[in-house]
């Protein structure tokens, strides 16, 4: 009898322990499911969080489609074989032209701005917005000179007080110092177009017209080219010359040249 009562204990204890073990394996199952649960949720959170990369698609290029200016190299000066001359080439603007750094006591200098460069003189204030200057405009391929100007500027002007004309030099400018252009070149300008008696009346008549774009007592006027049809020029240069080639009697603006 004792040794029954003996028998059946050690099988209870043996029944306990297989439980204890299934528990046991149970519970540690568990706690790695929810540890893998929980790293996987980590993982998750991490991706959602950290900065995507987007890759933008390929631009097709077309025939008509051009590099972006953003793409092109920085505008810089280069010495020529004459003295003192020097070359400006601004590939963002597609433009270059000649000027003398130093002529006649003053020194000279180059600054671009947006769409514009500026060509000016140390004397004076020495302030580069009181120089001479170029500014690009871009313009429809298939637009004559004058259809861009009337289109840029002039609209709600009255034609009784502004034209277009082909006309760009003052008396200060005639003769052997009319600029030798390309043939391709196309020069225009923007007037008034009621009559003048003298500067005042001038000054009045400007005010019905776009300022600064209207050739007051200074040379002023625009420049295309047609092998470069997608833009063209304004030339604010005033009364008086800075010069690229003495030799042969060129001012800046006589030098400039249409870059692709």
């Amino acid at each position: 009898m004792e040794n029954e009562e003996q028998v059946t204990l050690e099988k209870s204890n043996k029944v306990q322990f297989v439980l204890f073990v299934i528990l046991a394996v149970v519970a540690v199952a568990a706690i790695g499911v929810v540890y893998y649960q929980n790293l996987q949720l980590k993982k998750e959170l991490a991706m959602q969080n950290s900065p995507k990369t987007v890759v933008s698609p390929i631009p097709k290029i077309t025939g008509d489609t051009k590099p972006s200016t953003a793409l092109k190299p920085e505008s810089y000066t280069e010495n020529t074989t004459i003295a003192n001359q020097k070359r400006y080439v601004s590939p963002k603007l597609g433009i270059s032209f000649l000027y003398l750094s130093a002529y006649g006591g003053e020194i000279f200098n180059v600054k671009e701005v947006e769409n514009k460069i500026y060509v000016y003189t140390n004397l004076g204030s020495g302030d580069y917005k009181e120089g001479q200057y170029v500014e690009v405009f871009p313009k429809e391929k298939t637009s004559s000179l004058a259809e861009a100007l009337k289109s840029r500027f002039l609209k709600g002007y009255s034609a009784e007080d502004c034209k277009v004309t082909g006309e760009y030099l003052t008396a200060d400018r005639t003769g052997d110092a009319k600029p030798k252009y390309p043939a391709t070149y196309e020069t225009g300008n923007i007037m008034v177009a009621a009559a003048f008696t003298d500067v005042e009346a001038l000054f009045e008549q400007l005010k019905k017209c776009p300022s600064p774009y209207t050739q007051s007592n200074g040379i002023s006027y625009f420049l295309a080219d047609s092998t470069h049809p997608d833009k063209f020029l304004f030339l604010s240069i005033g009364q008086y010359a800075i010069m690229a080639d003495e030799k042969n009697n060129q001012a800046w603006q006589d030098t400039i040249k249409f870059l692709d």
